[in-house]
């Protein structure tokens, strides 16, 4: 059990952990720390190696920030281990019922992500309003259209104003399949 402390003047944090595979024990720490003002979260994983479903499509069990009310921008950032596997695309499952007062939210790892509820039901409201792509190295317009198809399912899409797609190469030669996918009036390479 660890003792909650009271965080009163952190608007920002981060978080960079070796080993996301002991998430119960990330889960109880950022619960124990009450940050009433966080505006901004950072987590960063080095040697991802996935949870979940399956190894191309692992479950993203992130630390549980709805008592977080004033939480705007989440940032996901998996450094992964290409050691033992072939380079396939990953797309970890984000649950974005896990971040109902986010905004802008920013996903790197090597296929972009796929969407959705603990509940398998769509979302009553989404405050997604952002999503960007950096450096998602693998990412091509399957992976895209993965997550946007996901964002539908979940009632997400309507609301999102942008998708940037930043230093994704793979994206940047299939411009235009982007953009048919996506929509010119949403989507942004930078």
């Amino acid at each position: 059990e660890i003792t909650p402390v009271v965080c009163p003047n952190v608007t920002s944090f981060k978080l960079s952990v070796a080993d996301f595979e002991k998430h119960i024990f990330i889960d109880r720490l950022v619960d124990a720390l009450q940050m009433p003002q966080l505006r901004d979260f950072k987590m960063s994983n080095e040697g991802y190696e996935g949870m979940g479903y399956t190894y191309l499509n692992p479950c993203l069990i992130a630390p549980d920030i709805v008592g977080q009310p004033l939480i705007e921008s989440v940032a996901i950032n998996f450094v992964e281990s290409w050691s033992t596997r072939e380079r396939m695309p990953r797309h970890p499952n984000i649950f974005l019922d896990a971040f109902p007062c986010v905004s802008s939210l920013s996903v790197t790892i090597s296929g972009g992500s796929s969407f959705r509820t603990h509940t398998d039901r769509p979302l009553k409201v989404s405050s997604l309003r952002e999503l960007r792509f950096i450096s998602c190295v693998l990412m091509d317009a399957q992976c895209l259209s993965f997550t946007v198809s996901s964002l539908k399912e979940i009632g997400a899409w309507e609301t999102l104003e942008r998708l940037v797609i930043q230093n994704c190469e793979r994206l940047v030669l299939e411009r235009e399949k982007a953009l048919e996918i996506v929509g010119e009036k949403r989507l942004r390479f930078e």
